[in-house]
């Protein structure tokens, strides 16, 4: 009877951990499963904000390269409007030694060579400005010099012919 009751207490206790154990396997098994719902949903989730970094991303850079080349073009206009203010300089030098030149046939002599002279450092700056016509502006100024001494001198038979005909041509090249 002893063996019988040992018997029977082992069975119990036997279905006791199988019934425990199915338990646990079950619990772990939901556990497991809700682990894994919840990992899925973290990725996707995460995904989804990856998404959204990288949109963000594509868009700053889409910008930048859209400031850079805003940059660029701003620089080229620029230069092109360095370059137009420099051969308007010029252009003003140009009609100002029109004008001395329209005094002289009005015998304004005195007003001719005031204005002539004031050419001359608008047509030395172009000099600098531009190097490949330097040689040709500078040789103007005995030129400006010679018209000047001789306007106030009351000679009018001094042009001022080939300074604006040197002017005009240096304008028509670099207007192009």
């Amino acid at each position: 009877m002893l063996y019988r009751s040992i018997s029977v207490a082992i069975i119990l206790l036997l279905s006791w951990f199988a019934y425990s154990s199915m338990q646990s396997t079950q619990q772990l098994s939901f556990q497991l499963n809700e682990f894994k719902r919840e990992t899925v949903e973290i990725a996707d989730k995460s995904a989804g904000d990856q998404l959204e970094t990288n949109k963000q991303i594509k868009a700053i850079q889409d910008f930048i390269v859209s400031q850079n080349k805003l940059s660029a073009e701003k620089k080229q206009l620029e230069r092109k409007l360095v370059s137009q203010k420099q051969l308007t300089d010029l252009y003003i030098s140009y009609s100002q030694v029109l004008k001395a030149e329209i005094f002289r046939s009005q015998n304004q002599l005195s007003d001719a060579s005031k204005l002539l002279k004031s050419t001359k450092k608008g047509i030395w700056k172009a000099g600098d400005i531009y190097p490949d016509k330097q040689k040709m502006l500078r040789a103007l100024m005995p030129k400006i010099d010679a018209s000047v001494i001789a306007w106030n001198k009351g000679d009018k038979t001094i042009t001022a012919k080939p300074i604006y005909m040197a002017l005009d041509k240096i304008i028509q090249e670099k207007g192009k």
